[in-house]
């Protein structure tokens, strides 16, 4: 079962983020606007990854952009996160399910990856009371 620091950050990485094969590791990128979100992810993301990886994640700018991003190359984390549910690669959002039970005294982790996704630019929505997972 995940905590709820690592549910959270699976959340963050099923949003606009990526993991990304290089020719000896695997690029971890937290991509977000360098005005709205730079307080967030320099001040929330950056410890969160700290905390439960122990990676400093790097802050980059992008020219001509209003875009930043928070980066390492970690093949150890990727394959965890991978182990979490997270692709590396490209992703298909309608294929993201977290491998983790939602159900229960658990249903803290399922609310940690929803409120880390909803600060990304993605719609949630149940299709059905039965369903276990939101259709992203």
């Amino acid at each position: 079962m995940l905590t709820e620091e690592e549910s959270e950050i699976l959340g963050i990485m099923f949003g606009d983020e990526s993991l990304s094969r290089t020719e000896r590791s695997v690029q971890i990128a937290i991509t977000g606007n360098k005005f709205d979100d730079e307080i967030y992810l320099l001040r929330h993301v950056r410890p969160l990854f700290h905390g439960v990886f122990g990676l400093e994640l790097t802050s980059r700018y992008r020219r001509g952009e209003n875009t930043m991003d928070l980066y390492r190359y970690s093949k150890e984390v990727a394959l965890t996160l991978q182990s979490w549910g997270m692709p590396i690669g490209l992703k298909k959002l309608e294929n993201l399910i977290p491998k983790l039970a939602v159900e229960g005294s658990r249903s803290s982790e399922a609310c940690s990856i929803l409120m880390a996704l909803s600060t990304g630019n993605m719609d949630l929505m149940l299709r059905s009371s039965s369903r276990r997972f939101p259709r992203i």
